[in-house]
Protein backbone atom coordinates (compact mmCIF):
# COMPACT_ATOMS: atom_id res chain seq x y z
CA UNK A 1 0.00 0.00 0.00
CA UNK A 2 1.24 3.52 -0.69
CA UNK A 3 0.18 7.11 -0.08
CA UNK A 4 1.30 9.92 -2.36
CA UNK A 5 0.80 13.68 -2.21
CA UNK A 6 0.06 15.50 -5.46
CA UNK A 7 0.13 19.30 -6.11
CA UNK A 8 -3.02 20.95 -7.38
CA UNK A 9 -1.80 21.46 -10.96
CA UNK A 10 -1.52 17.67 -11.39
CA UNK A 11 -5.22 17.08 -10.59
CA UNK A 12 -6.49 17.18 -14.18
CA UNK A 13 -6.63 13.39 -14.67
CA UNK A 14 -8.59 12.93 -11.46
CA UNK A 15 -12.29 13.72 -11.52
CA UNK A 16 -13.23 13.57 -7.86
CA UNK A 17 -10.62 16.04 -6.55
CA UNK A 18 -11.83 18.52 -9.15
CA UNK A 19 -15.41 18.09 -7.91
CA UNK A 20 -14.23 18.59 -4.35
CA UNK A 21 -12.33 21.69 -5.39
CA UNK A 22 -15.47 23.19 -6.90
CA UNK A 23 -17.75 22.15 -4.05
CA UNK A 24 -15.52 22.87 -1.11
CA UNK A 25 -12.71 25.07 0.05
CA UNK A 26 -9.49 25.56 -1.89
CA UNK A 27 -7.27 22.50 -1.67
CA UNK A 28 -3.52 22.80 -2.08
CA UNK A 29 -2.83 19.07 -2.04
CA UNK A 30 -4.76 15.87 -1.67
CA UNK A 31 -3.88 12.36 -0.66
CA UNK A 32 -4.32 9.31 -2.85
CA UNK A 33 -4.38 5.76 -1.55
CA UNK A 34 -3.41 3.16 -4.15
CA UNK A 35 -4.40 -0.39 -3.11
CA UNK A 36 -1.88 -3.06 -4.05
CA UNK A 37 -3.73 -6.36 -4.18
CA UNK A 38 -1.72 -9.53 -4.60
CA UNK A 39 -2.39 -11.80 -7.56
CA UNK A 40 -2.41 -15.61 -7.54
CA UNK A 41 0.99 -17.04 -8.39
CA UNK A 42 -0.57 -19.97 -10.22
CA UNK A 43 -3.89 -20.59 -12.03
CA UNK A 44 -6.91 -20.90 -9.73
CA UNK A 45 -10.58 -21.59 -10.34
CA UNK A 46 -12.02 -18.57 -8.56
CA UNK A 47 -10.78 -15.21 -7.27
CA UNK A 48 -12.98 -13.41 -4.75
CA UNK A 49 -13.74 -9.70 -4.89
CA UNK A 50 -11.36 -7.50 -2.85
CA UNK A 51 -12.76 -6.44 0.51
CA UNK A 52 -12.37 -2.76 -0.30
CA UNK A 53 -13.91 -0.15 -2.54
CA UNK A 54 -12.66 3.10 -3.99
CA UNK A 55 -13.99 6.64 -3.87
CA UNK A 56 -14.95 6.61 -7.54
CA UNK A 57 -16.82 3.34 -7.05
CA UNK A 58 -18.94 5.04 -4.38
CA UNK A 59 -19.42 8.05 -6.64
CA UNK A 60 -20.39 6.27 -9.86
CA UNK A 61 -22.69 3.68 -8.30
CA UNK A 62 -24.47 6.43 -6.35
CA UNK A 63 -24.83 8.72 -9.36
CA UNK A 64 -26.17 5.90 -11.50
CA UNK A 65 -28.74 5.04 -8.85
CA UNK A 66 -29.83 8.67 -8.55
CA UNK A 67 -30.16 8.75 -12.34
CA UNK A 68 -32.29 5.61 -12.18
CA UNK A 69 -34.44 7.19 -9.47
CA UNK A 70 -35.02 10.42 -11.38
CA UNK A 71 -35.15 9.33 -15.03
CA UNK A 72 -37.02 6.05 -15.10
CA UNK A 73 -39.82 7.24 -12.80
CA UNK A 74 -40.77 10.01 -15.22
CA UNK A 75 -44.36 9.84 -16.43
CA UNK A 76 -44.76 13.21 -18.18
CA UNK A 77 -48.08 14.49 -19.41
CA UNK A 78 -48.93 14.55 -23.10
CA UNK A 79 -46.62 17.17 -24.64
CA UNK A 80 -47.19 19.77 -27.33
CA UNK A 81 -48.30 18.13 -30.58
CA UNK A 82 -46.08 18.36 -33.62
CA UNK A 83 -48.97 18.13 -36.12
CA UNK A 84 -46.77 18.20 -39.21
CA UNK A 85 -44.67 21.15 -38.13
CA UNK A 86 -40.91 21.15 -38.78
CA UNK A 87 -40.87 18.51 -41.54
CA UNK A 88 -37.79 16.57 -42.62
CA UNK A 89 -34.87 15.17 -40.70
CA UNK A 90 -33.97 18.56 -39.28
CA UNK A 91 -37.44 18.77 -37.80
CA UNK A 92 -37.05 15.27 -36.38
CA UNK A 93 -33.81 16.28 -34.69
CA UNK A 94 -35.30 19.53 -33.42
CA UNK A 95 -38.38 17.82 -32.04
CA UNK A 96 -36.32 15.04 -30.48
CA UNK A 97 -34.04 17.56 -28.77
CA UNK A 98 -37.08 19.47 -27.52
CA UNK A 99 -38.58 16.39 -25.89
CA UNK A 100 -35.22 15.34 -24.45
CA UNK A 101 -34.85 18.81 -22.96
CA UNK A 102 -38.30 18.50 -21.38
CA UNK A 103 -37.28 15.17 -19.82
CA UNK A 104 -34.05 16.70 -18.53
CA UNK A 105 -36.00 19.53 -16.91
CA UNK A 106 -38.26 17.03 -15.19
CA UNK A 107 -35.24 15.01 -14.01
CA UNK A 108 -33.64 18.15 -12.56
CA UNK A 109 -36.91 19.05 -10.85
CA UNK A 110 -37.02 15.55 -9.36
CA UNK A 111 -33.47 15.94 -8.03
CA UNK A 112 -34.11 19.40 -6.58
CA UNK A 113 -37.59 18.78 -5.16
CA UNK A 114 -38.62 15.10 -5.05
CA UNK A 115 -41.32 15.89 -2.49
CA UNK A 116 -43.17 17.96 -5.11
CA UNK A 117 -42.98 15.06 -7.57
CA UNK A 118 -44.49 12.78 -4.91
CA UNK A 119 -47.33 15.24 -4.40
CA UNK A 120 -48.01 15.51 -8.13
CA UNK A 121 -48.01 11.71 -8.45
CA UNK A 122 -50.48 11.38 -5.58
CA UNK A 123 -52.67 14.13 -6.95
CA UNK A 124 -52.67 12.59 -10.44
CA UNK A 125 -53.78 9.29 -8.93
CA UNK A 126 -56.50 10.88 -6.79
CA UNK A 127 -57.77 12.93 -9.72
CA UNK A 128 -57.75 9.93 -12.07
CA UNK A 129 -59.82 7.95 -9.57
CA UNK A 130 -62.26 10.84 -9.17
CA UNK A 131 -62.61 11.10 -12.95
CA UNK A 132 -63.35 7.38 -13.16
CA UNK A 133 -66.06 7.69 -10.50
CA UNK A 134 -67.71 10.68 -12.17
CA UNK A 135 -67.64 9.06 -15.61
CA UNK A 136 -68.78 5.63 -14.46
CA UNK A 137 -72.42 6.22 -15.44
CA UNK A 138 -71.48 7.48 -18.89
CA UNK A 139 -69.04 4.61 -19.40
CA UNK A 140 -71.88 2.14 -18.88
CA UNK A 141 -74.26 4.15 -21.08
CA UNK A 142 -71.76 4.56 -23.93
CA UNK A 143 -70.39 1.03 -23.70
CA UNK A 144 -66.77 2.16 -23.97
CA UNK A 145 -63.76 0.58 -22.28
CA UNK A 146 -62.50 2.50 -19.27
CA UNK A 147 -59.86 1.77 -16.65
CA UNK A 148 -57.59 3.60 -14.19
CA UNK A 149 -55.15 4.05 -17.08
CA UNK A 150 -57.89 5.91 -19.00
CA UNK A 151 -58.41 8.14 -15.97
CA UNK A 152 -54.71 8.98 -15.94
CA UNK A 153 -54.79 9.56 -19.69
CA UNK A 154 -57.59 12.10 -19.22
CA UNK A 155 -55.72 13.85 -16.39
CA UNK A 156 -52.49 14.11 -18.40
CA UNK A 157 -54.16 15.96 -21.28
CA UNK A 158 -54.51 12.97 -23.59
CA UNK A 159 -57.90 14.05 -24.95
CA UNK A 160 -58.12 17.15 -27.13
CA UNK A 161 -60.62 19.29 -29.01
CA UNK A 162 -59.81 20.71 -32.42
CA UNK A 163 -61.18 23.40 -34.72
CA UNK A 164 -61.36 22.56 -38.41
CA UNK A 165 -58.93 24.54 -40.55
CA UNK A 166 -60.42 27.08 -42.93
CA UNK A 167 -58.69 25.49 -45.91
CA UNK A 168 -60.22 22.09 -45.06
CA UNK A 169 -56.72 20.61 -44.78
CA UNK A 170 -57.67 18.78 -41.62
CA UNK A 171 -58.18 19.40 -37.90
CA UNK A 172 -56.40 22.43 -36.52
CA UNK A 173 -54.32 23.00 -33.45
CA UNK A 174 -55.32 20.80 -30.49
CA UNK A 175 -57.01 22.12 -27.38
CA UNK A 176 -55.88 19.91 -24.49
CA UNK A 177 -58.58 18.97 -21.99
CA UNK A 178 -58.09 18.41 -18.29
CA UNK A 179 -59.92 15.58 -16.55
CA UNK A 180 -62.71 17.84 -15.21
CA UNK A 181 -63.08 19.31 -18.72
CA UNK A 182 -63.88 15.87 -20.12
CA UNK A 183 -66.40 15.24 -17.33
CA UNK A 184 -68.11 18.56 -18.07
CA UNK A 185 -68.26 18.00 -21.84
CA UNK A 186 -69.90 14.60 -21.49
CA UNK A 187 -72.19 15.61 -18.64
CA UNK A 188 -73.42 18.74 -20.45
CA UNK A 189 -74.02 16.85 -23.68
CA UNK A 190 -71.29 18.56 -25.71
CA UNK A 191 -69.95 15.08 -26.39
CA UNK A 192 -72.41 12.45 -27.64
CA UNK A 193 -70.30 9.69 -26.13
CA UNK A 194 -66.97 9.15 -24.48
CA UNK A 195 -64.02 8.36 -26.74
CA UNK A 196 -63.55 4.68 -27.51
CA UNK A 197 -59.94 3.70 -26.88
CA UNK A 198 -59.03 0.23 -25.68
CA UNK A 199 -56.52 -0.52 -22.97
CA UNK A 200 -54.33 -2.21 -25.59
CA UNK A 201 -54.34 0.94 -27.73
CA UNK A 202 -53.47 2.99 -24.68
CA UNK A 203 -50.66 0.58 -23.84
CA UNK A 204 -49.37 0.92 -27.39
CA UNK A 205 -49.13 4.68 -26.91
CA UNK A 206 -47.15 4.17 -23.70
CA UNK A 207 -43.36 3.97 -24.01
CA UNK A 208 -42.79 2.00 -20.83
CA UNK A 209 -39.82 -0.37 -21.11
CA UNK A 210 -40.10 -3.28 -18.64
CA UNK A 211 -36.43 -4.23 -19.08
CA UNK A 212 -35.18 -0.71 -18.36
CA UNK A 213 -37.53 -0.41 -15.40
CA UNK A 214 -36.34 -3.78 -14.05
CA UNK A 215 -32.69 -2.72 -14.35
CA UNK A 216 -33.43 0.55 -12.58
CA UNK A 217 -35.34 -1.18 -9.80
CA UNK A 218 -32.53 -3.73 -9.47
CA UNK A 219 -29.97 -0.96 -9.05
CA UNK A 220 -32.16 0.79 -6.49
CA UNK A 221 -32.63 -2.43 -4.51
CA UNK A 222 -28.87 -3.09 -4.65
CA UNK A 223 -28.05 0.39 -3.34
CA UNK A 224 -30.55 0.11 -0.50
CA UNK A 225 -29.22 -3.35 0.41
CA UNK A 226 -25.67 -1.99 0.38
CA UNK A 227 -26.60 0.77 2.82
CA UNK A 228 -28.59 -1.54 5.11
CA UNK A 229 -25.78 -4.12 5.29
CA UNK A 230 -23.22 -1.43 6.05
CA UNK A 231 -25.41 -0.09 8.83
CA UNK A 232 -25.86 -3.57 10.30
CA UNK A 233 -22.09 -4.09 10.30
CA UNK A 234 -21.51 -0.62 11.80
CA UNK A 235 -19.52 0.51 8.76
CA UNK A 236 -19.44 4.17 7.79
CA UNK A 237 -21.86 5.34 5.10
CA UNK A 238 -21.14 8.34 2.93
CA UNK A 239 -23.59 11.23 2.76
CA UNK A 240 -23.93 10.55 -0.96
CA UNK A 241 -25.14 7.03 -0.22
CA UNK A 242 -27.55 8.46 2.34
CA UNK A 243 -28.92 10.76 -0.36
CA UNK A 244 -29.26 7.75 -2.65
CA UNK A 245 -31.36 6.06 0.03
CA UNK A 246 -33.60 9.15 0.20
CA UNK A 247 -34.03 9.26 -3.58
CA UNK A 248 -34.72 5.52 -3.65
CA UNK A 249 -37.46 5.88 -1.02
CA UNK A 250 -39.11 8.67 -3.02
CA UNK A 251 -38.76 6.69 -6.26
CA UNK A 252 -40.53 3.67 -4.78
CA UNK A 253 -43.43 5.87 -3.66
CA UNK A 254 -43.70 7.45 -7.12
CA UNK A 255 -43.49 4.04 -8.82
CA UNK A 256 -46.45 2.83 -6.76
CA UNK A 257 -48.52 5.97 -7.37
CA UNK A 258 -47.82 5.90 -11.12
CA UNK A 259 -48.44 2.17 -11.49
CA UNK A 260 -51.37 2.62 -13.90
CA UNK A 261 -50.28 5.86 -15.57
CA UNK A 262 -49.19 5.56 -19.22
CA UNK A 263 -45.59 6.60 -19.76
CA UNK A 264 -44.11 8.89 -22.41
CA UNK A 265 -47.32 9.24 -24.43
CA UNK A 266 -46.55 11.69 -27.24
CA UNK A 267 -49.79 11.76 -29.25
CA UNK A 268 -53.22 12.90 -28.10
CA UNK A 269 -56.69 11.57 -28.97
CA UNK A 270 -59.17 13.94 -30.64
CA UNK A 271 -62.65 13.68 -29.09
CA UNK A 272 -64.43 16.35 -31.16
CA UNK A 273 -63.73 18.68 -34.09
CA UNK A 274 -65.59 22.01 -34.22
CA UNK A 275 -66.32 23.60 -37.58
CA UNK A 276 -65.62 27.25 -36.76
CA UNK A 277 -64.51 27.78 -33.17
CA UNK A 278 -65.00 26.31 -29.75
CA UNK A 279 -68.15 27.88 -28.22
CA UNK A 280 -67.45 30.55 -25.62
CA UNK A 281 -69.89 28.89 -23.22
CA UNK A 282 -67.75 25.75 -23.34
CA UNK A 283 -64.46 27.60 -22.89
CA UNK A 284 -65.87 29.53 -19.96
CA UNK A 285 -66.48 26.32 -18.02
CA UNK A 286 -63.01 24.93 -18.59
CA UNK A 287 -60.40 25.21 -15.85
CA UNK A 288 -56.73 25.75 -16.68
CA UNK A 289 -54.07 23.72 -14.93
CA UNK A 290 -52.18 25.41 -12.10
CA UNK A 291 -48.51 25.46 -11.26
CA UNK A 292 -47.86 23.58 -8.02
CA UNK A 293 -45.07 26.01 -7.06
CA UNK A 294 -47.13 29.18 -7.51
CA UNK A 295 -50.27 27.68 -6.02
CA UNK A 296 -48.55 26.40 -2.88
CA UNK A 297 -46.14 29.19 -2.04
CA UNK A 298 -47.49 32.38 -3.59
CA UNK A 299 -51.23 31.94 -3.14
CA UNK A 300 -54.41 31.87 -5.17
CA UNK A 301 -54.47 35.50 -6.32
CA UNK A 302 -50.93 35.71 -7.62
CA UNK A 303 -50.78 32.20 -9.04
CA UNK A 304 -53.47 32.94 -11.62
CA UNK A 305 -51.02 35.20 -13.42
CA UNK A 306 -48.71 32.20 -13.77
CA UNK A 307 -51.47 29.80 -14.85
CA UNK A 308 -51.22 28.43 -18.35
CA UNK A 309 -53.77 29.51 -20.92
CA UNK A 310 -56.60 27.09 -21.41
CA UNK A 311 -55.97 24.47 -24.05
CA UNK A 312 -52.20 24.36 -23.78
CA UNK A 313 -50.50 21.07 -22.90
CA UNK A 314 -50.78 20.36 -19.19
CA UNK A 315 -47.42 20.71 -17.50
CA UNK A 316 -46.27 17.63 -15.61
CA UNK A 317 -45.82 19.73 -12.46
CA UNK A 318 -49.28 21.28 -12.89
CA UNK A 319 -52.69 20.09 -11.82
CA UNK A 320 -56.36 21.02 -12.00
CA UNK A 321 -57.79 22.91 -9.04
CA UNK A 322 -61.13 21.12 -9.40
CA UNK A 323 -60.29 18.57 -6.69
CA UNK A 324 -57.67 20.65 -4.90
CA UNK A 325 -57.56 21.45 -1.19
CA UNK A 326 -54.77 23.73 -0.03
CA UNK A 327 -54.58 22.07 3.38
CA UNK A 328 -54.35 18.65 1.70
CA UNK A 329 -51.66 20.00 -0.61
CA UNK A 330 -49.55 21.23 2.29
CA UNK A 331 -50.09 18.02 4.24
CA UNK A 332 -48.90 15.88 1.33
CA UNK A 333 -45.90 18.11 0.73
CA UNK A 334 -45.16 17.83 4.44
CA UNK A 335 -45.17 14.04 4.20
CA UNK A 336 -42.85 14.23 1.18
CA UNK A 337 -40.36 16.48 2.96
CA UNK A 338 -40.47 14.31 6.08
CA UNK A 339 -39.63 11.27 3.94
CA UNK A 340 -36.84 12.88 1.93
CA UNK A 341 -35.47 15.31 4.51
CA UNK A 342 -35.89 12.94 7.44
CA UNK A 343 -33.52 10.43 5.85
CA UNK A 344 -30.87 13.15 5.60
CA UNK A 345 -31.31 13.85 9.31
CA UNK A 346 -29.93 10.33 9.83
CA UNK A 347 -26.53 11.79 8.91
CA UNK A 348 -26.56 13.74 12.18
CA UNK A 349 -23.36 12.15 13.51
CA UNK A 350 -21.65 11.32 10.22
CA UNK A 351 -18.06 12.32 9.57
CA UNK A 352 -17.58 15.90 8.29
CA UNK A 353 -14.48 17.87 7.33
CA UNK A 354 -15.13 20.46 10.07
CA UNK A 355 -17.47 20.81 13.07
CA UNK A 356 -19.03 23.87 11.44
CA UNK A 357 -20.06 21.82 8.42
CA UNK A 358 -21.66 19.22 10.69
CA UNK A 359 -23.74 21.99 12.27
CA UNK A 360 -24.68 23.29 8.81
CA UNK A 361 -25.78 19.81 7.75
CA UNK A 362 -27.88 19.35 10.88
CA UNK A 363 -29.61 22.69 10.45
CA UNK A 364 -30.20 22.17 6.72
CA UNK A 365 -31.55 18.62 7.08
CA UNK A 366 -33.89 19.56 9.94
CA UNK A 367 -35.15 22.63 8.09
CA UNK A 368 -35.83 20.77 4.83
CA UNK A 369 -37.74 18.20 6.86
CA UNK A 370 -39.90 20.74 8.69
CA UNK A 371 -40.32 23.57 6.15
CA UNK A 372 -43.84 22.60 5.09
CA UNK A 373 -44.78 22.15 8.73
CA UNK A 374 -43.94 25.85 9.16
CA UNK A 375 -46.05 26.72 6.11
CA UNK A 376 -48.90 24.60 7.47
CA UNK A 377 -48.67 26.35 10.84
CA UNK A 378 -48.84 29.69 9.03
CA UNK A 379 -52.03 28.49 7.31
CA UNK A 380 -53.53 27.53 10.68
CA UNK A 381 -52.66 30.92 12.16
CA UNK A 382 -54.18 32.66 9.15
CA UNK A 383 -57.37 30.62 9.53
CA UNK A 384 -57.49 31.46 13.25
CA UNK A 385 -57.11 35.17 12.51
CA UNK A 386 -59.89 34.96 9.93
CA UNK A 387 -62.23 33.23 12.37
CA UNK A 388 -61.51 35.42 15.39
CA UNK A 389 -60.53 38.86 14.13
CA UNK A 390 -62.32 39.18 10.82
CA UNK A 391 -61.48 39.58 7.16
CA UNK A 392 -60.18 43.16 7.42
CA UNK A 393 -57.42 42.20 9.83
CA UNK A 394 -56.59 39.20 7.68
CA UNK A 395 -56.21 41.39 4.59
CA UNK A 396 -53.87 43.60 6.58
CA UNK A 397 -51.47 40.76 7.33
CA UNK A 398 -51.75 38.98 3.97
CA UNK A 399 -48.80 40.90 2.55
CA UNK A 400 -46.71 39.84 5.52
CA UNK A 401 -47.88 36.26 4.93
CA UNK A 402 -46.56 36.31 1.35
CA UNK A 403 -43.25 37.81 2.46
CA UNK A 404 -42.75 35.29 5.25
CA UNK A 405 -43.59 32.39 2.94
CA UNK A 406 -41.14 33.67 0.34
CA UNK A 407 -38.43 33.87 3.01
CA UNK A 408 -39.14 30.26 4.00
CA UNK A 409 -38.77 29.19 0.38
CA UNK A 410 -35.46 31.05 -0.05
CA UNK A 411 -34.08 29.46 3.12
CA UNK A 412 -35.29 26.07 1.87
CA UNK A 413 -33.38 26.51 -1.38
CA UNK A 414 -30.23 27.50 0.52
CA UNK A 415 -30.62 24.49 2.82
CA UNK A 416 -30.92 22.16 -0.16
CA UNK A 417 -27.77 23.71 -1.64
CA UNK A 418 -25.92 23.06 1.62
CA UNK A 419 -27.00 19.42 1.52
CA UNK A 420 -25.97 19.12 -2.13
CA UNK A 421 -22.51 20.62 -1.59
CA UNK A 422 -21.79 18.63 1.57
CA UNK A 423 -22.98 15.42 -0.07
CA UNK A 424 -20.13 15.58 -2.59
CA UNK A 425 -17.56 17.46 -0.54
CA UNK A 426 -17.49 14.87 2.24
CA UNK A 427 -16.47 12.18 -0.26
CA UNK A 428 -12.93 13.48 0.16
CA UNK A 429 -13.05 13.17 3.95
CA UNK A 430 -14.51 9.72 4.56
CA UNK A 431 -13.28 7.60 7.48
CA UNK A 432 -11.23 4.52 6.63
CA UNK A 433 -14.02 2.02 7.31
CA UNK A 434 -16.14 3.70 4.62
CA UNK A 435 -13.92 1.95 2.08
CA UNK A 436 -14.49 -1.52 3.52
CA UNK A 437 -16.62 -3.48 1.08
CA UNK A 438 -19.46 -5.85 1.97
CA UNK A 439 -20.84 -9.05 0.51
CA UNK A 440 -23.43 -7.00 -1.40
CA UNK A 441 -20.66 -5.77 -3.71
CA UNK A 442 -20.55 -9.25 -5.27
CA UNK A 443 -24.13 -8.88 -6.52
CA UNK A 444 -24.31 -7.61 -10.14
CA UNK A 445 -24.88 -3.86 -10.31
CA UNK A 446 -23.85 -0.72 -12.18
CA UNK A 447 -20.93 1.33 -10.90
Amino acid sequence: MSITRTPLHFLAPHLLPLVLLIAGRTVLAYTVFEPECTQPKEPVNFVSTPHSRGTLEILWSSLFTIFACTWTIQHPNVPEQRDGRYPGWKGDVRWGLYRTFQSLKLAVATILAPEIVIFIAWYDLATARAICRELDRFVREDGVPWSPAHGHYAVMGGFVLRVKKKDDSGPGRPYHLTGPDLVYLRGAGHLDRLPHITLEELGDKSKSDPVLKALALGQIVWSVAQIVVRALHHLSISLLELSVFAFAACAVVVYVLYWNKPKQVNTATTVHVYQDEIPAAVLHRFQPASSIVWRTFIGSSAHRRATKFRGQPIGTLSYSEHYESRSTTLMLLLLGTVLFGGIHVAGWNFSFPTPQERILWRCASVYTTAVFLLVLLAEIVEHYVLECLGVQVLEGIRGFDYISTSILVVIYILARLVILVETFRTLGYLPSDAFVSTSVASIPHFS
